[in-house]
């Protein structure tokens, strides 16, 4: 019986360590760490190395990238406010962390060298503004395509943000108003839902054989989403439309290609 109760003890021991390590992963530095992996693996950037992530006491950014260290570093505060957020938490962090993420893939930015600043655009160099709003929409759109629903949380936490950093109300030089975050976030959803629409005319185009018309749409859409299965959708398309040129009784089987239907692109329930 003592041998039996031991056993016991010890599964319940196991199970109990492993219940609180998953329950510390899903909070803090450990959420923050899953969704940098989630967001960097559907962008497709793997050209750029992941960054690394870092918490700071020094509550001044919200959320910065710095090229030189290749390093995303989030507010202690700020992370204090996306998990006040409840079941919208991880949607929250995501998008602050989409936010920088796209920083790390800006070739400006990382010529430039400078850290970037959350709340700051025009802080650092004349085209900031724009840099900065880039960041806004694929971080955001990003997001959606990992399955960070996040339409419900950024008005909420952007307010809690504006509010905690001072900003709320305020006009101030080289800082965005709540409302022009505001816009950028409709910007998105409106995006998000014109890109699948795109990609779902394009596989009938794919079927039909337009890949002429097809390629057009997935150059489009690959300005925002650089998954592996429109890199190779588009490549595939720009072979076929080359084929015109070949003889194809003589190179009929010298291109073994074929499509992938395949995709992350999918609607998020909001």
């Amino acid at each position: 019986m003592n041998q039996l109760n031991h056993i016991l003890s010890t599964i319940f021991l196991l199970v109990f360590t492993a219940t609180s390590l998953f329950a510390v992963n899903r909070t803090g530095l450990g959420l923050a760490q899953q969704i940098l992996d989630d967001l960097y693996e559907v962008s497709g950037q793997f050209v750029q190395e992941k960054p690394s992530l870092l918490l700071s006491d020094e509550n001044k950014r919200v959320a910065s990238y710095s090229p030189s260290k290749n390093l995303i570093t989030i507010d202690k505060k700020a992370l204090e406010i996306c998990e006040s957020m409840g079941n919208e938490k991880a949607n929250a962090l995501a998008f602050l962390i989409g936010h920088e993420l796209t920083h790390a893939f800006q070739k400006e930015v990382r010529m430039h060298g400078e850290t970037t600043h959350f709340l700051a655009y025009d802080h650092h160099y004349d085209n900031m503004v724009r840099t900065e709003k880039v960041a806004d929409i694929q971080g955001v759109f990003t997001g959606y395509l990992a399955n960070y629903g996040m339409q419900k949380a950024i008005p909420v936490v952007l307010e809690k943000i504006y509010g905690a950093y001072g900003l709320m109300g305020k006009q101030l030089p080289n800082y965005p108003t709540f409302e022009e975050r505001m816009a950028s976030a409709r910007e998105v959803i409106r995006l998000v839902d014109e890109l699948i629409d795109l990609f779902e005319t394009n596989a009938y185009l794919l079927a039909l054989g337009e890949y002429k018309e097809a390629s057009y749409i997935l150059e489009y859409i690959i300005e925002y989403y650089q998954g592996h299965e429109i890199q190779n959708n588009l490549g595939v398309c720009y072979l076929y439309s080359a084929k015109e040129f070949i003889d194809n009784e003589i190179d009929q089987f010298a291109f073994p290609v074929r499509l992938d239907g395949s995709s992350n692109l999918q609607k998020i329930d909001t």
